[in-house]
C-alpha cells in the first residue's frame, strides 16, 4: 500500500510505519495512516529541498541525527507553532489571581524568596512573556527583591529563535491589555513591536524535548504551564509525561493545559497521576 496522489514523493505503509515510530517515540504523536496524506504535504517540498528522495532515507537520517536539528525541523512540519499573546486568558487570570498570591504566602512561610514558572511548550515565545509580564505587574515596585524567572522550553530551534527575537506583529499583541502594550513593548517600524529588555531577560529559552526520559531542574517549580501541546498524544504518552512533570512540580503547586487537553479521566485512573482538578484544565498537585 502506498500514498503518491501524483506527488513527487511516494509514501509507502512501510515507510509510514517506520517514520510514525520514530515520531510517536521521540515527539510523543501518534500518527495512524489516515494521516498518510497530511504527512506528505507537510514533508515533501521541505524533503525534497534536502535533497532526500524518499521517506525511508528520511527516517534513516532521522535515526542517525545526533544533533536533534532533523527532530526539531520536523516537529515544527507536523504541529502547529500557532499563538499569541494572552491565548487563553483565563489561565493568566488565574495565575494572577490565585497562584501567585499562593506562592508568595508560601515564600514567606519558608523565607524563601524564590519564584519559578516553567513554561515546557515555550513556542514563538509569546506565553512564557506574558508570564513575565504578568510577574512584573504583580510584584510591582518589589520585584527586585524577589528571585523569579520564567524558563521557556521547545524542541523547535527555529520557534526558539523567534522566541528570543522577542518581536512580534500587532496581530499577535492584540489581545493583550492595553496598559501591557504601552508598559512592555517598544514599537518598531512596519508596525511590529519588541518585547522589552527587562521582560526578555528574565525568560530562560531552552532547547527540550518533552519525551526525555526524566527532567533534571536543581529546583521545584511553583506553576508549569504545558499547554496545546498533549492534544497531539495518546493516553499512555500523555499520562507518562504528566507524570514526569509531576515529579518536577513543587507540592500544591499548579499544572496548567490547554483546554482541549483535560486530565480529569488520567487523574480517576489509577495511574499515579498525583493531581486534583480546581477548574478546567488547570490542576493542582496533591501536598
Amino acid at each position: 500500500m502506498t500514498f503518491s496522489a501524483g506527488l513527487r514523493l511516494t509514501l509507502t505503509r512501510g515507510e509510514f510505519d517506520a517514520l510514525a515510530t520514530i515520531i510517536r517515540a521521540r515527539l510523543g504523536i501518534a500518527l495512524a495512516w489516515e494521516k498518510a496524506s497530511f504527512v506528505v504535504g507537510r514533508l515533501e517540498t521541505y524533503l525534497l529541498g534536502k535533497g532526500i528522495r524518499s521517506f525511508q532515507e528520511y527516517a534513516e537520517a532521522l535515526e542517525s541525527d545526533s544533533t536533534g536539528l532533523l527532530l526539531g525541523e520536523l516537529a515544527d512540519r507536523i504541529s502547529t507553532n500557532y499563538t499569541y499573546f494572552n491565548r487563553e486568558r483565563e489561565h493568566f487570570d488565574f495565575f494572577r489571581n490565585r497562584a501567585l498570591p499562593e506562592i508568595v504566602e508560601r515564600a514567606k512561610a519558608e523565607r524563601d524568596p524564590y519564584v519559578r514558572v516553567w513554561c515546557a511548550a515555550s513556542s514563538t515565545g509569546e506565553e512564557p512573556y506574558m508570564l513575565a509580564m504578568l510577574l512584573h505587574d504583580f510584584f510591582g515596585q518589589d520585584y527586585r527583591r524577589w528571585d523569579v524567572g520564567v524558563l521557556a522550553t521547545d524542541i523547535s530551534d527555529s520557534a526558539l529563535k523567534t522566541a528570543t527575537r522577542g518581536q512580534y506583529d500587532e496581530e499577535q499583541i492584540a489581545a493583550l491589555p492595553p496598559a501591557f502594550r504601552a508598559r512592555y513593548f517598544l514599537p518598531l517600524p512596519g508596525a511590529r513591536f519588541e518585547v522589552r529588555p527587562e521582560i526578555r531577560k528574565d525568560v530562560l529559552f531552552r532547547r527540550l524535548n518533552l519525551m526525555s526520559s526524566a527532567f533534571r531542574f536543581k529546583r521545584l517549580f511553583d506553576v508549569i504551564f504545558c499547554r496545546n501541546v498533549m492534544i497531539y498524544f495518546d493516553e499512555v504518552t500523555r499520562a507518562d509525561l504528566v507524570r514526569r512533570l509531576c515529579t518536577v512540580l513543587r507540592p500544591s503547586g499548579y499544572l496548567i493545559v490547554g483546554h482541549a487537553e483535560p486530565l480529569t479521566q488520567l487523574e480517576r485512573s489509577g495511574q499515579g497521576i498525583p493531581l486534583q482538578t480546581v477548574q478546567t484544565s488547570v490542576h493542582r498537585r496533591r501536598p
